[in-house]
C-alpha cells in the first residue's frame, strides 16, 4: 500500500484548486472582489494622531481589526480553494468573532477601555472579564449556540471536527480522506458562511463611517453598490436552493442587518 508523503499532498492540493476553480470559481472571485472592497476601505478609515478619549481608543481598534480581517478572510479562501475546509472553518471562527467584538464595543465603548487595561497589566492578562457569550447575546441573540457547534466545536477538536475529513457510514464503517481532497459541500458550506460574514464586515463598515462613504469617488460606490447587491443575491439564492428560509437563514440576517 502506497503510504501518503507531503509530495503527494502537495500534487493533491494543485487538484482541489482546479476542481474548485472549475465548479466554484465564480463564487470564489464574487469573494475576491468582497475583500478587494475591504482592502479599499481601509485605505479611507480615520486613523486618530492620539488616543484621548473612549471613542478614539475604539476607533484605533476598529481600524486594527479592519485590518487583520482582510488577512484572514482572504485565508479562509485559499485553504478552502486548496481542500483544507477544517482549517478554513476554525479560521472563519476568527472572523465572526472580531465582527461581534467590533459591533458590541462600539455599544460598549467603556467596557473596552478596562478591557484593554486587563490586558496590559500581567497579573489580570489573559482573563476574560468580558466573556463571548454576553458579546453573541447582546449582539447576535441566539446565535451563540449556533457557533459553538458549527465553529468552536471543532476548532478545539470536538466530534464536530471529524465531519471535515471522515465518511462516517455507521458506528463501525468510518473511512478517512485519503488526503486532500475536493468535496462540494464542505466547500460551499465554508463559502456560504464567508459570504454572511463579508457582507456583516462591509455593511458595518457602513454603518460607522458613513461620512467616509459619502465621500468615496463614485467609481467606489458604484463598486461598494455591486458587491453589496452580488453577497445578499448569493444569500438569497441560497434560500431559494433550500426550498425557503431556514434556521441557518434567519441566524444568518443577524450578522449583516446592523442597526
Amino acid at each position: 500500500m502506497h503510504e501518503l508523503n507531503i509530495y503527494d499532498i502537495d500534487g493533491q492540493e494543485l487538484e482541489v484548486q482546479d476542481a474548485t476553480q472549475e465548479r466554484l470559481n465564480h463564487v470564489v472571485q464574487e469573494q475576491r472582489d468582497a475583500i478587494d472592497i475591504l482592502i479599499r476601505f481601509l485605505y479611507r478609515l480615520p486613523i486618530n494622531k492620539a488616543v484621548e478619549s473612549v471613542k478614539d481608543e475604539y476607533q484605533s481598534m476598529a481600524f486594527y481589526w479592519f485590518y487583520m480581517s482582510i488577512f484572514t478572510f482572504k485565508s479562509v479562501l485559499v485553504l478552502v480553494e486548496r481542500g483544507y475546509y477544517h482549517e478554513a472553518n476554525i479560521l472563519s471562527r476568527n472572523l465572526i468573532e472580531v465582527l461581534v467584538k467590533m459591533r458590541y464595543f462600539e455599544k460598549y465603548p467603556d467596557q473596552l477601555t478596562e478591557e484593554n487595561r486587563n490586558n496590559s497589566k500581567p497579573e489580570t492578562r489573559g482573563k476574560r472579564y468580558i466573556k463571548f457569550k454576553t458579546m453573541f447575546d447582546k449582539i447576535l441573540p441566539g446565535y451563540y449556540e449556533r457557533y459553538k457547534w458549527m465553529l468552536s466545536n471543532p476548532a478545539h477538536g470536538g466530534t464536530g471536527a471529524i465531519l471535515f475529513k471522515f465518511d462516517i457510514k455507521s458506528a463501525t464503517d468510518i473511512e478517512a480522506d485519503k488526503g486532500v481532497v475536493y468535496n462540494e459541500n464542505q466547500a460551499t458550506c465554508i463559502l456560504n458562511s464567508l459570504n454572511v460574514y463579508l457582507l456583516g464586515y462591509i455593511r458595518f463598515y457602513k454603518y460607522l463611517y458613513p461620512g467616509v462613504i459619502d465621500n468615496f469617488s463614485e467609481d467606489l460606490k458604484s463598486q461598494l453598490a455591486t458587491v453589496e447587491a452580488t453577497l445578499l443575491r448569493r444569500f438569497e439564492s441560497h434560500i431559494e436552493l433550500k426550498g425557503g428560509e431556514n434556521d441557518w437563514h434567519v441566524d444568518a440576517r443577524k450578522v449583516f442587518e446592523i442597526s
